[in-house]
């Protein structure tokens, strides 16, 4: 009788022993997960952050265009030089931020969107300043 009482309790040792170990595993593997999924997140931000610094520069670059062609003065063209300066850094900064090859696609696609309209706005300008700086 006392060989089973000790052969119980060094058998509940041995569990509770395992019961531990894999707890242990068990949160540093969801450690390790939330960590990942924190990294994952704070990449989305940036990558959001940049996009809307983006978006504020194409605003300033056609906003300044506007303004200048309404206007004809040249004040309003250092926010379109400043923006177009802007964009580019910014493109850059996301191509270095992104790693799928779909958000590359992606990144392509707007590039050449936003060259497509800066050579919209570009055109407009010289089209203003050929015509004597006189809108019809």
């Amino acid at each position: 009788m006392k060989l089973n009482i000790e052969h119980f309790v060094r058998s509940g040792y041995a569990l509770a022993f395992i019961l531990v170990l894999t707890s242990y595993i068990l949160f540093f593997y969801s450690l390790k997960e939330s960590q990942d999924g924190r990294k994952l997140i704070y990449q989305s931000n940036l990558i959001i952050n940049k996009l809307e610094e983006l978006s504020s520069a194409a605003k300033d670059v056609e906003t300044g265009g506007r303004g200048y062609i309404l206007s004809g003065d040249q004040v309003f063209l250092e926010p379109a030089i400043v923006g177009k300066k802007n964009i580019q850094l910014n493109l850059a900064s996301l191509d270095s931020l992104i790693h799928s090859k779909d958000q590359h696609l992606l990144l392509d696609t707007l590039k050449e969107k936003f060259i497509e309209r800066q050579v919209m706005i570009d055109s407009g300008i010289s089209m203003f300043n050929e015509s004597g700086k006189i809108i019809t």
